[in-house]
Order: structure tokens, then C-alpha cells, then sequence
């Protein structure tokens, strides 16, 4: 740390600030002390001791860390760092400046920023992913060999070491009957059976499967109803609502209001938890220290058609990585869902990916039995559709990805 940091609130209008004051001049500054960073230091490019879930440290010590950085602007969940000219844009927003002070200015063109920091985010806490790509999880089918163990009623899935039960409950129900009911199962002779989170449920959903039949794997899960299925994500700041994977609309996902009637398939889990910090960040890279994968950190500006987006992968060159930049496959693009973010908000990591639209992202992911449709992703943060089919000429944002470097 170069010395203590602060907070300068900056601000056109009035506004409610951190410190539970208001300005309502611009010439006014209040400044506070940063105090989830006191005592913090970097070690081996990673904050020490780890801050598990204080997104605004992390945005503070990002300009720390970047000598081109004169302002890191932290609102709405979402960081950015700024150069003397650029921050001059960003007045009405909460400032975190390192030592309070602003040092001579910079030159007129904008800096890019950051550049070469390598600070871990907070880990996301909505969808977890808990399985590295190697394992072959995040493929579109389930049909790898051997991939399912079936025992008194019980499927082990060899890929993800998720326990399900094979039967899925003979009657629909609401969400408020769901816990209750799990924890009455003893199939297996196992007595600790709960609903899924959204992403155990979006495991079982196989991609290669086309209308009209049910989009999972038939010789493991047999009879499955074509119908929506319960997990035990709640939609963030709506106690109201929970996430449900539509086998009945090929494998997307939406939220469904809890007095609906739906099914709900139980499962048991021994996978290990995931690391504490999920993603760290190098030049415009984000890796995922769970899946292994490389993302770009920076959308393009532009959206682009299914096609279109491939090409724009498959040319990419981006830090370290001059070739093999690819679109990601829809399991993968789902793992970046961060579902505890509260719409309408970007439903990524708010650090590892601060600033980037709220949009929808495609992925390489076919419409098994419909050509010309392709899956992408709404991390737009609406609360209501998230894994969604869109006309392949259709125009979305892009993100590229690497598979773990070797």
C-alpha cells in the first residue's frame, strides 16, 4: 500500500454517499478513510490478508497499484479507473483516490487502464462454478463415456461428482414445498438430499438434444418430464422469485414466481468448495481459477452477428495469447453468470468485469433441431431470462475465450 488511502465524494447533485453525507456542490470534497483497506498489503500480487467480498477495497487498490491511475470510481457495484482527463467525466460519482491526493496531470490522451495489475476479485457467489474445464463439464453434450453411475435409484455423475436422484418428483409444486420435500427423500438410503443451485440443475441439461425431446440424457435420467424444474437460487432482491432450469424451452433458464407448480429433481453433492478468490486479472485478461478458462476482460463496442462474433474470436490476439481465442460454448459463458447481483445490473463478477454493457452474449452453442438459432447469455440483469435462443444474424455483444494455458 502506498500509504493510507481515502474516499472523495465528488458530486453535481445531491447524492447519498458512503459515509451518510450529503454534497451538493461540486467544489465541495468529503473524505473519509478507506478503511476496509487499512492494514492490506500486496503480496505476490494478490491482496493480503484476502478480502473476501469488499468489491470497493479491491477498486482501491487496483489505482493503487497502476501508476497511470489518478481516481478508481466505485458505483453501483461496478469499478473503473481513470487518468487525470477521463475522471473529469465521471464527476457525481464516489472517488477512490490513492493518499487523497492528485498528482500532476497526465497527458491528454486517455491511458489505458488498468494495464498489468494481477489483483484476485472477490468470488462470485451466485452461480459457483465448482469444476474445472478439463473435466470435460462444460461440453454441450452429457454423453461423454461413463460419464453416469446408477445405483438404487441414485445417479452419480463421474464429471461433476454431483449425486441426483434419477426419479424427479411424481407432482409438481411451489417453491415453499421444495425444501421440505428434498429433505424427506431417502433414496439410496442417503437422508441428506436438497434442491439444486442453478448451476448443479444447468449440468444436467445436454445441448446436443433437440425438439421435440427432453434436453438431458435419456439412459440416466429416463421418463423426464418435459417442464420447468426447480433450483434453489433465489433471483437477487426478490425473495419472490427463483431461478428454474425450462426443460420444457430446450435447457434455457428464467425465474419463475415461487407459487408456481413446478418439478424438482434432488441432489446430493461431495464436490470440493471453490477456491476463496475466483479471478485474478493481467492486461486486459481475466482467469478463472476455478474453470481454468481465459476470458477477455473487454467486450467489444460493437455487437456482432453468431458468425460475425466467431470470426472476431478466432483473429483475436490479447495479452499473452496471439492465437486461440475462441467463442465459449454456452456452459462455459453460463459459469461468468453471477446471480447474486440484483437487477437491472451487469450479472458478472462487479470487479473482474466493472463497466461492461449490459447486454447479451452469444455463444457457440447451436439450437440442436433449429437451424439458424444459436444460445447466448443475458447477463443484462433483467430477472427474468438468462440462458435464451436468438437468429444467429441477429446482433449481440461478444466475449472470447481460451482454454487454460498449458
Amino acid at each position: 500500500m502506498n500509504g493510507l488511502s481515502n474516499i472523495i465524494f465528488l458530486s453535481l447533485v445531491s447524492v447519498f454517499v458512503y459515509s451518510s453525507k450529503h454534497v451538493t456542490n461540486e467544489d465541495q470534497v468529503e473524505q473519509a478513510n478507506c478503511a476496509q483497506l487499512i492494514g492490506y498489503s500486496i503480496v505476490n500480487g494478490e491482496i493480503s490478508p484476502p478480502i473476501p467480498t469488499d468489491s470497493m477495497g479491491l477498486c482501491c487498490q487496483w489505482c493503487v497499484e497502476n501508476t497511470n491511475c489518478v481516481a478508481s470510481v466505485f458505483v453501483n457495484n461496478l469499478c473503473s479507473l481513470h487518468n487525470i482527463t477521463n475522471l473529469a467525466a465521471k464527476i457525481g460519482y464516489v472517488a477512490l483516490l490513492p493518499n487523497g491526493t492528485i498528482p500532476s496531470p497526465l497527458p491528454s490522451t486517455p491511458v489505458p487502464i488498468p494495464t498489468s495489475t494481477s489483483v484476485p476479485t472477490s468470488p462470485t457467489t451466485g452461480l459457483l462454478a465448482a469444476w474445472n474445464q478439463a473435466s470435460g463439464i462444460y461440453a454441450d453434450g452429457t454423453n461423454q463415456t461413463a460419464r453416469y453411475n446408477i445405483s438404487n435409484g441414485v445417479v452419480i455423475d463421474t464429471l461433476s461428482s454431483i449425486q441426483w436422484e434419477q426419479a424427479e418428483s411424481a407432482n409438481t409444486m411451489s417453491w415453499s414445498s421444495v425444501s421440505d420435500y428434498c429433505a424427506s427423500q431417502t433414496t439410496g438410503g442417503f437422508s441428506d438430499w436438497r434442491a439444486p443451485n442453478i448451476g448443479e440443475l444447468q449440468t444436467l441439461v445436454d445441448f446436443t438434444v433437440g425438439y421435440p425431446n427432453v434436453p438431458i440424457n435419456a439412459t440416466a435420467f429416463p421418463n423426464t418430464s418435459y417442464i420447468n424444474f426447480w433450483s434453489s437460487t433465489q433471483v437477487s432482491g426478490s425473495s419472490a422469485y427463483n431461478w428454474v432450469v425450462l426443460l420444457s424451452r430446450y435447457g434455457g433458464t428464467q425465474s419463475d414466481s415461487n407459487t408456481t407448480l413446478d418439478l424438482v429433481r434432488c441432489v446430493r453433492s461431495s464436490y470440493p468448495v471453490p477456491f476463496p478468490t475466483r479471478y485474478t486479472l493481467t492486461s486486459g485478461v481475466v482467469t478463472d481459477t476455478v474453470t481454468g478458462l481465459i476470458w477477455q476482460q473487454h467486450a467489444p463496442t460493437i455487437p456482432y452477428s453468431q458468425p460475425g462474433a466467431n470470426t472476431y474470436c478466432n483473429s483475436l490476439s490479447l495479452g499473452d495469447f496471439t492465437f486461440g481465442w475462441r467463442l465459449p460454448t454456452i456452459k462455459e459463458l453460463s459459469s461468468l453468470v453471477d446471480f447474486n447481483v440484483s437487477p437491472p445490473g451487469l450479472m458478472m463478477d462487479p470487479a473482474a468485469f466493472a463497466g461492461e454493457p449490459l447486454s447479451w452474449y452469444w455463444s457457440s452453442t447451436p439450437q440442436a433441431g433449429f437451424s439458424g438459432m444459436t444460445w447466448f447469455v443475458d447477463f443484462s440483469g433483467d430477472a427474468e431470462l438468462s440462458v435464451v435462443i436468438g437468429y444467429t444474424n441477429n446482433r449481440y455483444s461478444v466475449r472470447c475465450v481460451h482454454d487454460p494455458a498449458t
